[in-house]
């Protein structure tokens, strides 16, 4: 819807229905086809609660998307009423968020050392303590797989294991499982730069690059749907980037050795 709902017309009229339709259940209007249904039966009226509001809606966005959400005010003026920033959780927050879904699968003792895990911190105080929460979801994912594969009924201190950076390490090798080379080196040539950081490049250009090598469009949506890519549009153009900073140190490793491999063949 933002900001790719926008590119022309046709999508710009498709998406202008879905958010008026999201608005409605927003705002608890009543839709235009039951007022006419009313109108012609207004014995209806009886069937119908028009004060009951059975449907909450929750909106979670990048935060440099608010001014596209902003426009549409007028017609969604609740969703002015009530926001929240999300910022890197603190310690205490961050063990609610591993504890209270699921307190029958792992024990707040558990969860403090799942939350220091994910942080590499065993020292710093909990309310001192900062956890980047797409780490911790990973991690968190990992044990919970590692649990139902050793049959257990919960998640146990013994399934910590390693650390966090092994765990991207492994989330990155699962993404690219299926992939030929080329979309590897693709990632980590064209997405990384030499110091480490975050790049990012154009889907044409992402495209024509693996079709040099026979590999399909495709491969860059499941990327996309696997959650190791993201797209981002720039000045009318669609490109595609790292999911999060926090995969670059686990993919720059991953280079490094793929380049120690690469050399090692040709001597």
């Amino acid at each position: 819807i933002f900001p790719l709902g926008e590119r022309d017309a046709p999508t710009r009229a498709r998406s202008l229905r879905w958010f008026r339709s999201l608005a409605g259940l927003a705002e608890n209007w009543c839709p235009a086809e039951v007022k006419i249904r009313l109108q012609e039966n207004e014995a209806l009226l009886e069937e119908v609660d028009l004060a009951r509001r059975p449907l909450r809606v929750l909106i979670s966005m990048r935060e440099d998307y608010l001014p596209h959400l902003d426009e549409r005010e007028d017609e969604m003026p609740s969703m002015m009423l009530n926001r929240l920033r999300l910022t890197p959780l603190r310690g205490t927050e961050a063990i609610d968020a591993v504890h209270k879904p699921a307190p029958g699968l792992v024990t707040r003792q558990v969860a403090e050392a799942i939350v220091r895990f994910a942080a590499g911190d065993s020292q710093t105080e909990l309310k001192d303590l900062t956890v980047a929460s797409p780490i911790l979801n990973l991690v968190c994912r990992k044990l919970n797989e590692r649990r139902k594969t050793r049959g257990l009924d919960l998640i146990t201190p013994g399934l910590i294991e390693g650390d966090a950076g092994k765990i991207l390490r492994q989330f990155y090798e699962e993404s690219l499982a299926g992939h030929p080379p080329a979309v590897r080196t693709l990632i980590e040539e064209e997405l990384l730069s030499d110091s480490g950081h975050r790049e990012n490049i154009s889907e044409e250009r992402a495209e024509r690059i693996l079709a040099r090598d026979g590999v399909p469009k495709t491969a860059l949506e499941d990327l996309v749907s696997r959650r190791l890519l993201q797209k981002e549009e720039q000045v009318g153009r669609v490109r595609l980037e790292l999911i999060h900073d926090v995969l670059c140190a686990p993919i720059a490793q991953a280079r490094a050795e793929r380049i120690d491999r690469e050399r090692a063949e040709l001597a």
